[in-house]
């Protein structure tokens, strides 16, 4: 499998960031939202069932984009997390 150079330049700034204790800090987030754009499908495969382990998404879409992409209404990510929109 191929790792996309950028993917995991931007994984390595998310581990020393971790690493540090700023996991939860929204540089870190960002970071780790930027990175998932360029991340191979099996690490977001990874991720997603993770995010399903935990209760944090539904396990499966609330629907699929006419290109066939799972779709998840931010409502219900919300309410699972316990914020409001």
């Amino acid at each position: 499998m191929s790792i996309n150079p950028l993917f995991a330049h931007l994984m390595d700034k998310y581990r020393e960031l971790h690493d540090a204790g700023l996991a939860h800090t929204e540089e870190a987030s960002n970071l780790f939202v930027e990175a998932m754009q360029y991340a191979p499908e099996q690490f977001k495969n990874l991720v997603h069932d993770t995010a399903v382990e935990m209760g944090l998404m539904p396990a499966t879409p609330d629907a699929y984009s006419d290109e066939g992409e799972p779709l998840y209404f931010l409502e219900g990510i919300a309410e699972r997390l316990g914020v409001d929109m």
